[in-house]
């Protein structure tokens, strides 16, 4: 419950933990919490992306079935096949030149 309380007492105006114990229920805590979470991690989210790197995108953090790995795996296999990266045979494939 500390633990909660001292991340609770970061995002939020209170003087005191006491103030913020006697102001605060469970529910509310927990809700203040998740809150302060969500706004860091698209914070860090933008960020990287300034730096050019993408962060906890949905699409990427679900796993591949069955059928989109071999498929995959074939694509990976004809770029060898053909002595190009995996990036050059992707822009190949779309028509497009990669310098």
């Amino acid at each position: 419950m500390a633990t909660l309380e001292a991340e609770a007492f970061l995002y939020g105006n209170w003087k005191n933990f006491t103030e913020l114990e006697e102001n605060m229920s469970l529910p509310e805590l927990e809700v203040i919490i998740k809150a302060g979470r969500e706004r860091q991690d698209e914070i860090n989210k933008f960020n990287a992306a300034l730096k050019g790197i993408r962060l906890g995108d949905d699409e990427e953090d679900e796993p591949l079935t069955a059928q989109e790995k071999v498929e995959e795996m074939k694509r990976k296999m004809e770029a060898k096949a053909r002595g190009l990266s995996d990036e050059q045979f992707e822009f190949t494939e779309l028509g497009l030149d990669l310098e």
